[in-house]
């Protein structure tokens, strides 16, 4: 977008195209989790909405939300551990050389992040949606909004400087886009008095430690 587009281009040539490569690359995990997830729970959700139970909703929310943390979690971890020979793989050869390689890598670890949080962002919306309320997310977002590109600008400075350069756009992404599905989730748990956040939590533990267990591995 024009945010990543200005304050990329700055920092040098192939900056603005690493950072595009790596959104690619972390949109495949994000659309098959998050957005398959936040699609296939909708009805469901405008159903039991529809019907005002409260307490099918909050088990909706939670189960979809842990089922999207213990796929989004391990798939994050996976685009740190082998994402330099995943874009190796697919991208190198020819302009694409070794130093683009790492340029996108780079950026796609800071990524990582927005890879969770923009899944989750996706059932948590949809819950507003199901009750349709639309004005609450819209203006929860346009506050993220203007967070994000706050710490965009922040964030995008050479790493001399005591910025991340290239990366800075994914960073203050992953970050609003995490606060966003934070306020949503205490505004759902104080309309519906908790969000089964215990079983969240222990769910988030257990993919966590999953990780470690793999990162191990590989």
């Amino acid at each position: 977008n024009w945010l990543n587009a200005t304050l990329s281009s700055r920092l040098g040539e192939g900056r603005l195209a690493a950072l595009d490569f790596a959104y690619r690359l972390m949109n495949m995990p994000w659309t098959l989790i998050g957005t398959a997830i936040g699609i296939a729970i909708f009805p469901t959700m405008a159903a039991l909405a529809a019907k005002k139970d409260v307490t099918a909703q909050r088990q909706a929310l939670s189960g979809s939300l842990r089922a999207i943390l213990t796929l989004a979690l391990p798939a994050a971890a996976a685009l740190i551990l082998l994402g330099e020979p995943i874009i190796r793989v697919l991208f190198e050869g020819g302009e694409f050389t070794a130093e683009s390689t790492q340029l996108v890598y780079y950026a796609l670890r800071f990524y990582a992040l927005a890879l969770i949080s923009q899944s989750m962002l996706e059932v948590v919306v949809r819950a507003f949606a199901a009750q349709q309320d639309t004005y609450t997310p819209l203006y929860v977002s346009i506050f993220t909004t203007l967070l994000n590109i706050g710490l965009a600008i922040w964030l995008t400075r050479p790493i001399a400087q005591g910025g991340i350069a290239h990366a800075g756009p994914a960073l203050a992404n992953g970050l609003a886009v995490l606060l966003e599905a934070s306020i949503g989730l205490t505004i759902l748990s104080i309309r519906w008095k908790g969000v089964d956040l215990r079983h969240i939590l222990l769910d988030v533990g257990k993919a966590l430690l999953g990780c470690v267990v793999m990162a191990g591995v590989v």
